[in-house]
C-alpha cells in the first residue's frame, strides 16, 4: 500500500499543473452545484426559531 501511495504521489508531483487544474475544476463544479441547489421549502433561515 505504501508503495502504491508513493507512486501516486510521485506521479502527481511530476504533473503539478495538471493536478492543480483538476482540483480547481472540482472546486468550480462544487461551487456551481452548491449555488444551484434548492434552498428548501421555507428558505435557508426558516429553522432558526427551533433553536
Amino acid at each position: 500500500m505504501a508503495t502504491f501511495l508513493h507512486r501516486i504521489g510521485r506521479w502527481a508531483f511530476g504533473r503539478r499543473r495538471l493536478m492543480s487544474g483538476v482540483w480547481l475544476g472540482v472546486l468550480v463544479v462544487a461551487v456551481v452545484a452548491a449555488a444551484m441547489a434548492p434552498t428548501g421549502r421555507f428558505g435557508p433561515l426558516a429553522d432558526q426559531r427551533a433553536l
